[in-house]
């Protein structure tokens, strides 16, 4: 079997795509796929370290107003269509999956058009723009949370699979993941991280919070983004913080299986990927969602957690040093809220979403 896998932009869009394409790969005998995402891009990255065969399409977003760049982006837009067309008639696939982003949305179309079977994830509690369109055209729409279906406009198309995870982030052990890290198998770890790019608000509240974490004893692995990296290590030598051997800055999480496996607390957005992996390991969290996301979905995936018992929201506007280090100290120090709030997001969690993707895949495909 033959797939053509897209879905790019942000690390919520591609993890989940690579995670998808290795269930085929591992599940499906004779199987291959071929990763579409834009040039020069993270997916390009990210598809190629994974070690995927990568296709290169131009893709531009389209503005919410109409403008001079809205008729230029459509014309890059068409042209896109027009390239996935051609990539279906010479790969020939038996499905094309997508899941997010600009650049799914021409592969998408070109394999509707050429009567390809067709299907989309939808990661968040609230579909974006991309998804909701292809929504009426896809075979079967899978859905990281329960009750979205009512978003779309064809429900009937829509089944509720689960977000998949990596299978390296569920198989990690804490002690051997902490181990890996080199870090202290009897002290409290915190790991922060703003996603794939970062958070410029929590990394800026972090620097406040490093002299009184760290004089507690708490290992803290923050992952800042590599825009903000160099500047918050210089901030860190400034003030003589990488005197402490428990503060580890990282500019990216290239090994988030060791970082979540080993941490007892996260602090971080709420990005769907993100929240599958903390949920399908039952790592509580304290949620911090980026008040800009289309549609406000990250509060909708973090109240959906926190609803549950498995995580606490706290919104960026009420996020200040005194409030964040009170959360924080609070949940480290207590046992057993934090062994309860565990248990809670890992009952969150879908540790089978995988499966259930592939079952669908073999319906569509009849393979």
């Amino acid at each position: 079997m033959k797939v053509i896998m897209t879905g790019g932009g942000t690390g919520g869009h591609i993890y989940p795509a690579l995670a998808i394409a290795q269930g085929i790969l591992d599940k499906i005998p004779h199987s291959e796929v071929l990763y579409v995402g834009g040039k020069d891009s993270m997916e390009k990255d990210l598809a190629e370290k994974a070690g995927f065969p990568f296709h290169e399409i131009e893709v531009a977003p389209l503005p919410h107003k109409i403008s001079l760049q809205t008729l230029k982006n459509c014309s890059v837009a068409l042209k896109a269509v027009g390239k996935a067309k051609k990539l279906v008639k010479s790969y020939q696939p038996d499905l094309i999956i997508g899941t997010g982003g600009y650049v799914c949305g021409p592969m998408v179309l070109a394999g509707h058009l050429a009567k390809v079977p067709t299907m989309i994830h939808e990661q968040n509690a609230v579909p974006g723009k991309t998804n909701k369109l292809l929504g009426r055209m896809v075979d079967r729409v899978c859905l990281g949370f329960p009750h979205t279906e009512q978003c779309f406009p064809k429900p009937e198309k829509c089944v509720y699979t689960g977000l998949p995870v990596r299978k390296e982030i569920m198989a990690q052990d804490k002690t051997e993941a902490r181990k890996a890290l080199g870090l202290p198998l009897d002290k409290p770890v915190l790991l922060v991280t703003g996603g794939s790019q970062g958070a410029h608000a929590i990394n800026m509240v972090m620097e406040q919070l490093y002299n009184p974490l760290l004089a507690k004893g708490i290992e803290i692995r923050h992952i800042t983004g590599k825009k903000e990296y160099k500047k918050i290590q210089a901030f860190a030598d400034q003030k003589n913080f990488n005197d402490y051997p428990n503060l580890h800055l990282l500019a990216y999480g290239y090994h988030m299986e060791h970082c979540l496996a080993a941490c007892d607390l996260v602090v971080g957005r709420a990005g769907a990927s993100f929240l599958a992996e903390v949920t399908a390991i039952g790592r509580p969290s304290i949620l911090i969602p980026y008040p800009y996301a289309v549609y406000n979905h990250q509060e909708a995936n973090g109240r959906f957690v926190e609803k549950n018992g498995g995580a606490m929201v706290l919104l960026e506007k009420d996020m200040t040093p005194e409030r964040l280090e009170r959360e924080i100290c609070s949940l480290l120090l207590d046992k057993r809220r934090l062994a309860a709030m565990a248990e809670a997001a890992r009952q969150c969690g879908n540790r089978h979403a995988i499966e259930n993707i592939l079952k669908e895949i073999q319906v569509l495909t009849q393979k």
